[in-house]
């Protein structure tokens, strides 16, 4: 029953993503918003959700992961209801940065919660797999019906009904609450959180981010490089800022020593950032293609269904292929079909073809399905028990980052085109790039671990 609740963070936030890509046409006309807008509440979420999560993490090793992530669901639930209710843009980007906020709470929460109930092995695996498969399919059975939501009534409720969705289920959610065990991350340290570490990582996130999705509609102008820059320089303030904290013994935001516990931490969060960067990207220059070729919502959402039925594998492929190939990750298998489906998905843009865009959609969704419960079991199975809760934070703040990054540069690779195949064509090109990137840093992880086991 707790798993439950943990497998709810993990689909509402994609439904609503969903949501909010399929009703674009229906927050235009009932809000007023600008495609700017639109591209700030759905980055306002990324951003909001990514950048605090190491600090909540932290928190949730103070006053106990069960806690945080009950205060996480309550915020999301309140927050679903200011989007449902939203009478203007403002409102909307509100409630979605504070939808981003509930879910820096939760998320971070899960995959602490399973590592201290569970040491890395065979009943880790099978959670994180289990939790990717059943998150899966209740984002493949909520996307159909956020799709038929939006196509069956009026442009100016589907979308708002989808986030009164979300609120009535958070509430159902937080019954199963009371089943996660009450454990504690092992030997935290005492002293006070690190607030302006905080400030420092999530202002230089935003620094790189945002210029990334807005500069492109102006032309890249000065602002949009000095920012990036400024972000960039911010990062590295915050890095030494963390080892000055460390030096002078108290208690950093990001204890950079886990990086040396853990010689495959590295190549393991590469992997996780790379995976979402693939699945908002794919996400929305896919959603962009078919709604110029004029999909309706439902069919669109469908077809997102059939790229969803790969995250049902893993828990058949799991188990088999690690007792075959023990030092090898099973995402390296995932971004090898993603490769592929991708190429068979750009290749459409030569010739239309359903059956083949299809069958592309069905390949690269296998390999995102395996994929995803590989990186994330293997960045979870990377983190010392002791370091559970920072582990998970910066697990999901690259999680969350990368999946605005993906929004940004899959918007620059479809806008930057001049016709809807072309679009397509980049959009799936960065695609099989990211997938290729993935893959060799999930074969490094395999092969770092493997070493560190034989030593």
């Amino acid at each position: 029953m707790g798993l439950a609740a943990l497998m709810f963070a993990g689909s509402s936030t994609t439904l609503l993503e969903f949501a909010l890509n399929l009703g674009i046409p229906g927050i235009e006309a009932s809000t007023g918003a600008t495609a700017a807008m639109i591209t700030v509440a759905i980055l306002g979420y990324n951003l909001a959700s990514g950048a605090p999560r190491i600090l909540t993490a932290k928190l949730g090793d103070r006053i106990g992961q069960k806690a945080v992530f009950r205060y996480g669901l309550i915020l999301f639930i309140i927050a679903c209801a200011v989007c449902a209710l939203a009478p203007s843009a403002l409102v909307l980007i509100i409630g979605r940065v504070t939808l981003g906020f509930s879910a820096a709470l939760m998320c971070p929460q899960v995959f602490a919660l399973m590592r201290l109930v569970y040491a890395p092995g065979p009943h880790l695996t099978r959670s994180v797999a289990l939790y990717s498969a059943i998150s899966g399919s209740a984002g493949l059975a909520g996307q159909l019906l956020t799709g038929a939501l939006i196509t069956f009534t009026p442009p100016a409720v589907g979308w708002r009904l989808a986030f009164t969705l979300n609120a009535v289920a958070g509430i159902a959610a937080l019954w199963f609450v009371r089943a996660l065990p009450d454990v504690r991350t092992p030997h935290v340290q005492s002293g006070r959180l690190d607030v302006l570490g905080s400030l420092l990582v999530s202002a230089g996130l935003v620094g790189i981010t945002l210029p990334l999705a807005l500069g492109s509609d102006d032309g890249w102008p000065l602002w949009t490089w000095a920012m990036i820059g400024a972000g960039v320089a911010l990062i590295a303030l915050f890095a030494a800022h963390q080892r000055y904290r460390a030096a002078r013994g108290r208690v950093p935001l990001l204890d950079l020593r886990v990086f040396a516990h853990s010689p495959g931490l590295v190549p393991a969060l590469g992997s996780v950032a790379v995976y979402f960067v693939i699945l908002s990207g794919s996400a929305l220059g896919y959603a962009l293609y078919l709604e110029a070729r004029g999909w309706s919502a439902l069919e669109v959402a469908s077809v997102f269904g059939v790229l969803n039925i790969g995250f049902l594998c893993p828990p058949l492929v799991e188990k088999p292929f690690r007792k075959r190939f023990p030092s090898v990750s099973v995402a390296v298998p995932g971004g090898l079909l993603m490769i592929a489906g991708f190429g068979m998905v750009g290749a459409v843009a030569l010739a239309w073809s359903v059956p083949l865009f299809m069958a592309g959609l069905v390949v690269a969704g296998l390999g995102m399905g395996l994929s995803m419960a590989a990186v994330w079991d293997d960045a979870t199975a990377a983190v010392p028990e002791r370091h559970a809760g920072t582990g998970s934070g910066l697990t999901n703040t690259i999680q969350e980052n990368g999946s605005a990054l993906g929004v940004a540069v899959a918007g620059i690779a479809y806008f930057g085109a001049r016709t809807a195949a072309l679009g397509l064509v980049w959009v799936s090109v960065l695609l099989i790039a990211a997938a290729v990137a993935q893959t060799g840093l999930s074969w490094l992880y395999g092969r770092r671990m493997a070493a560190r086991e034989r030593s």
